[in-house]
């Protein structure tokens, strides 16, 4: 067991206790009001402003706890927790005795450069120690008074201990970016997962509220999301071996990087890795190397579960926001999108952040409706979780505030008491994005890495103002208009290249009415959400090269789908009301007219598309094929490919994921030129492109006896011939 593999499983019993603790603390609190059945309310939300709201906190952090043992267990204030481990003075026993035993850990670990910060975190540690200790020998009421705290515990309507809970929580994401480092290697990988983790579990204590409210499954909502997400999962995950046709070489490298998390060659999720993607998408995708080996299936695998996820994810997000028809039909098209599906199909982290974008504007615009903090804190706790997957999640740093600026000028008054919830969703995302900025104030270049590679506001633009003759202005309009386009009546382009646009010709035609329909209700925030989701992409998508490149708009396929559901809901909803008798049918023929447009973009991308894609091009076709005739060769063999100037053996690295064991070496010169490397292994495979014929020639002649093997393409010419030489 690697110590990646243990600080995971500490933080997994960590958590697991800390669930423990919560339902014990739920527990004791429903049987204290069983035998208080008068006893005040607790709090009142924030919907309710009018109420008498409860007896405000203390003027300390530690107060709290002070005036509990002054007035009583009978009179203590009412919405403030009990049990004793919540106190402020059992937090900071708690957190000063974990912050020294992790500052003492990574001392010896650091460079010198950097001791003072395992010194900090002792001295923090020991001092909280000191004051916990403080107040429980002599008790909480010599507590000093914090009127500054006092005031933000005040407004933000927590508890003093849970004002102490949130004041930690950077404290350990610092703990936790000092333990990762900067190395593929963690400095200290237990204390760097522990310590990430602590810090989302305070957000969560320090957050929770204190009348839990009681949540029951109903069926009528989790049997339809279950089905939808079963459903889903089945469609993308069947023979993802094949479908797509091959394997990648950007999928191969994804590959390899998980690889070195599996076998333990790295182990930091906190830092960049192959293409300067964030490197825990990369760990994911190692538990299922793990599971079933260097196969195709096992990093596709996980692009498929998060697929099936976003389509189920959908349906519970959108069923608060346009109803429960309307949440269906747009999880049902989702789930049949051959868009969706593709990039479900491929080990990229793209469809990652389709799943985030959900979660994320779901649980703030449900926040922002109900008044509900658990919504918003979940909100900020995916956001930050995103940040580590596609570069498109960065967007939804300036589309979240915009929108809630477009949510505030529509109804302001619901804007101050959900000020608190904001502020700690804030602080939620921040606490699990931590380690992850600070290697990017660190290292800024990487920050900025994917944005500049494929930006047209650079080289690209200089260049294509040259070509054009045009202004710039002129060709920004044109970028912007192709992005758009993306949606309705531009083929996509570069990773998906299906010869038809996002949504083919029927429900484009049902997007733009869904639309079109949107612009009724503009004093709606929830409408806002969606069109600015689409716009959002349609302009990143044209400020990028390659416009429409698909990869850039898998996290927009959701919005789409709910604006096609939008427009057909809006239309069954009318006809009831022009045809009442026609009522009991309307509903039922949209849903059955989008089980059929589901039906036929599944026909579409699995027996149109699949059957004439050339997905990864020649190269990687003859890479593929070359790996299933190597997969069953000793690790003794080698390679020599004839490829130049096409391909060399180690230039698609699907080869090198799927058959690590195989070594090759690249014949660039003629057969028989001393310029080619000496040959040693047993057997020996020679690999010629077509365009090497006479390479062959030559080899067959000082080495009888072989074996010949032609490969064809899909088009029934030679793709490549191996001869073995045993």
């Amino acid at each position: 067991m690697n110590s990646l593999t243990a600080g995971l499983l500490t933080l997994a019993a960590a958590v697991i206790l800390d669930a423990g603790l919560i339902l014990a603390w739920r527990w004791r609190r429903a049987r204290g009001a069983a035998r208080r059945p008068h006893a005040a309310p607790v709090d009142l939300p924030a919907s309710e402003p009018s109420q008498a709201r409860p007896t405000p906190p203390p003027a300390s952090l530690v107060a709290g706890a002070a005036a509990e043992a002054a007035l009583g267990d009978e009179q203590a204030p009412a919405g403030q927790p009990r049990p004793a481990w919540l106190r402020p003075e059992a937090v900071m026993l708690t957190a000063g005795a974990v912050l020294t035993v992790f500052g003492q850990a990574l001392l010896r670990k650091v460079v010198p450069t950097l001791q003072w910060a395992p010194l900090a975190a002792i001295a923090l540690g020991l001092l909280l120690f000191l004051g916990g200790g403080y107040l429980a020998e002599r008790g909480p009421r010599r507590a000093l008074h914090v009127p500054a705290l006092a005031g933000v515990t005040h407004w933000l309507h927590v508890s003093p201990a849970q004002m102490v809970c949130l004041l930690l929580v950077p404290a350990f994401g610092l703990v936790a970016a000092l333990a990762a480092g900067d190395g593929p290697l963690m400095t200290q990988p237990t204390v760097a997962m522990l310590a990430w983790g602590l810090g989302v579990v305070l957000i969560g204590l320090g957050s929770w509220p204190h009348e839990v409210p009681r949540w029951k499954p109903r069926w009528k909502i989790m049997g339809p999301a279950l089905a939808l997400f079963v459903g889903a999962l089945l469609i993308r995950a069947i023979a993802t071996d094949r479908i797509p046709i091959i394997l990648t070489g950007d999928e191969g490298s994804a590959g390899m990087s998980a690889v070195e998390f599996a076998r333990g060659a790295q182990d930091n999720p906190f830092i960049m890795g192959w293409y300067s993607f964030p490197s825990l998408y990369f760990l994911l995708q190692s538990f299922s190397v793990r599971l079933l080996g260097n196969t195709i299936q096992a990093i596709r695998l996980p692009s498929a579960f998060a697929g099936a996820l976003t389509v189920a994810a959908l349906y519970l997000v959108a069923r608060p926001m346009f109803g429960n028809r309307a949440a269906f039909m747009a999880a049902l098209f989702l789930g049949g999108l051959h868009f969706h599906n593709h990039f479900s199909r491929i080990a990229l982290n793209n469809i990652w952040d389709g799943l985030g974008y959900v979660v994320v504007l779901g649980a703030f615009s449900h926040g922002w409706r109900t008044g509900r903090r658990a919504s918003f804190v979940l909100g900020g706790l995916v956001l930050g979780m995103m940040q580590y997957f596609y570069a498109s999640s960065r967007m939804l740093l300036v589309l979240l505030p915009l929108w809630l600026v477009i949510a505030v000028l529509l109804d302001r008054k619901r804007l101050r008491p959900l000020l608190p919830h904001l502020a700690l969703s804030a602080l939620a995302a921040a606490a699990v994005a931590f380690p992850l900025g600070m290697f990017y104030l660190r290292h800024p270049n990487e920050f900025v890495a994917p944005l500049s590679r494929f930006s047209i506001l650079g080289e690209w633009m200089r260049k294509e103002v040259v070509i054009a003759g045009q202004p710039v202005a002129n060709i920004l309009l044109r970028q912007l208009s192709l992005g758009f386009q993306a949606y309705t009546a531009t083929p996509l382009r570069h990773w998906y290249t299906p010869e038809v646009p996002m949504l083919r010709d029927l429900p484009a035609a049902f997007f733009l009415l869904g639309m079109v329909l949107m612009l009724l209700r503009l004093r709606d925030e929830r409408v806002w959400l969606v069109g600015l989701w689409l716009v959002a992409f349609g302009v990143a998508g044209g400020l990028s090269e390659s416009t429409p490149a698909a990869q850039r708009y898998v996290a927009a396929a959701p919005a789409a789908c709910l604006a096609l559901a939008y427009g057909l809901d809006r239309l069954a909803e009318w006809r009831a009301r022009l045809w009442p008798r026609a009522r009991p049918y309307a509903g039922l023929a949209v849903v059955g007219l989008v089980a059929v447009l589901a039906l036929d973009d599944l026909r579409f991308y699995y027996f149109e598309y699949t059957r004439t894609s050339d997905f990864g091009g020649d190269n990687g076709m003859v890479a593929q094929r070359l790996a299933e005739h190597l997969r069953y060769e000793p690790a003794s063999a080698h390679v020599a490919l004839f490829g130049s100037p096409r391909m060399g053996y180690y230039s698609i690295p699907s080869l090198q994921y799927l058959v690590p064991q195989i070594a090759g070496s690249d014949m660039n010169q003629p057969w028989g030129s001393p310029e080619n490397p000496p040959l040693a292994g047993h057997p020996l495979i020679f690999v010629f492109l077509p365009e090497h014929e006479s390479d062959l020639t030559a080899v067959r002649a000082d080495y009888p006896g072989g074996q010949l093997i032609e490969e064809p393409s899909r088009t029934g010419n030679t793709l490549f011939w191996i001869y073995r030489v045993p």
